[in-house]
């Protein structure tokens, strides 16, 4: 409500200085109130199988997990390119990072033309970190191990965690029958001296 109040307030303002904004901001508003309709029938409506508190821990890293990686995707896409027309005016930066975008460019990454350069100067000016740099990404070979060691290590504690959930059903499940089982047996009882009460 405060949003379709706000944006009215707008589209007054703006109709003396641009009439057609009137049909234009009809048609927004018939298209916004199509789009919050489908949203709220379809979108949040009451679930067949509402959450509960557990399932929120696990939302919520699948989530994170999830926007580290964009993160990541979109960074090492920055990092990486070297022709993107938006910083650049030829078809490729291969005279310096700066300098592609600025003739009078001056600074320490004048003479970079991709933004992992001076990390992978850096990385192989040290020894040891040379040769796990060049052990890794040197060879096919060790970088698919360790994605294949991974995708185990994560299939198995999948598995680990879908039994333990299943465990844990299975024990309030027992838990449960055994509660009804003594509530039975309670009230089994209290017929009795019920009845031996007035049987006396």
């Amino acid at each position: 409500m405060v949003a379709l109040l706000y944006s009215c307030t707008i589209a007054l303002v703006a109709i003396p200085l641009a009439p057609t904004t009137a049909l234009l901001v009809l048609l927004l508003h018939v298209v916004n109130f199509k789009f919050d309709k489908f949203i709220l029938m379809y979108l949040q409506k009451k679930p067949a199988n509402p959450w509960g508190a557990k399932d929120a821990g696990s939302f919520f890293i699948k989530f994170y997990f999830c926007t580290v990686l964009i993160f990541l995707g979109f960074t090492h896409f920055f990092l990486l390119n070297t022709q993107s027309s938006y910083f650049l005016t030829g078809s490729e930066c291969s005279v310096g990072y700066p300098l592609c975008i600025c003739e009078y460019a001056c600074g320490p990454f004048v003479d970079v033309a991709m933004g992992y350069t001076p990390l992978l100067n850096y990385i192989t000016s040290s020894g040891v970190a040379s040769a796990f740099y060049s052990l890794i990404l040197g060879n096919n070979f060790v970088p698919w191990t360790l994605l294949f060691i991974f995708l185990l290590v994560i299939f198995f504690l999948r598995n680990s965690i879908t039994v333990y959930i299943m465990t844990a059903l299975q024990r309030e499940q027992d838990v449960a029958l055994t509660f009804s089982s003594l509530r039975r047996k309670v009230k089994q009882l209290e017929n009795r001296l019920r009845l031996q009460k007035m049987g006396g």
